[in-house]
């Protein structure tokens, strides 16, 4: 009888170290795949942290040709023909801080015209 005590014993531990093993197996595959999953986010983020960071540097850039659009149809409005016809001129044929895009070719002046009518309509900063 104590030798089948000890057998029983002895399958029981060998049960108990087998369901062990696939809990340790299976807690260590769940912890690689979370491991995994947090690197795929990291990698994400940085993404968006660059693309957040490119997007913010055009805004800017933006942000700051509009303050020289804006300075720019400021300075041709407040200047009176009749009073400076020679400044009025120069404006006319080649506008001051405009980027070479919008002047260049066909249709620049419809174009100025255009960006006159949205800088009014722009809500200040």
């Amino acid at each position: 009888m104590a030798a089948e005590e000890v057998l029983q014993g002895a399958d029981h531990y060998k049960s108990e170290i087998e369901r062990l093993t696939r809990e340790l197996s299976e807690t260590t595959h769940e912890k690689i795949q979370a491991a995994e999953y947090g690197l795929v986010v990291l990698e994400e983020k940085l993404t968006l942290k660059q693309q957040y960071d490119e997007l913010e540097a055009e805004y800017d850039g933006l942000k700051q040709e509009l303050e020289q659009l804006k300075e720019c149809y400021i300075l041709h409005e407040s200047l009176d023909s009749s009073c400076c016809p020679s400044a009025t001129q120069m404006l006319s044929t080649q506008p001051l801080g405009l980027p070479s895009y919008l002047t260049e070719g066909a249709g620049w002046r419809d174009r100025q015209s255009d960006y006159k009518r949205s800088l009014l309509e722009l809500p200040p900063l």
